[in-house]
């Protein structure tokens, strides 16, 4: 395994997520492009409260490919634009991130 994924694949499991949960995240693993990655675990080792996040969201995607829920999958995707849309402005104005205020994953 890559140093790139053996670091991702760390973090995972030092995570306070639940061992399921790791464990579901770790199978994909090998069919995330390591560039994508790459920038998981910078953002990981900038905010490990991410990790939780990302934990949300994917157990999200996971239940709407499931169900087959085409409106789910939309709105997950909206909500996480969003994020990604206030994570960058409050860069730029120098704030908290909307992350941190927001709880759209469960």
């Amino acid at each position: 395994m890559s140093q790139v994924l053996d670091e991702f694949q760390r973090i995972i499991t030092e995570s306070n997520i639940p061992v399921e949960d790791q464990n579901d995240i770790l199978v994909v693993l090998p069919s995330i492009p390591e560039e994508a990655i790459a920038v998981m675990n910078n953002v990981f080792k900038a905010d490990p409260k991410m990790v939780t996040e990302f934990n949300k969201s994917f157990k999200s995607k996971v239940r709407a490919l499931t169900n087959q829920d085409d409106k789910e999958w939309e709105d997950i995707l909206l909500k996480e634009k969003e994020q990604v849309d206030g994570i960058s402005e409050d860069d730029q104005m120098g704030g908290d991130s909307d992350v941190e205020k927001q709880d759209d994953f469960n």
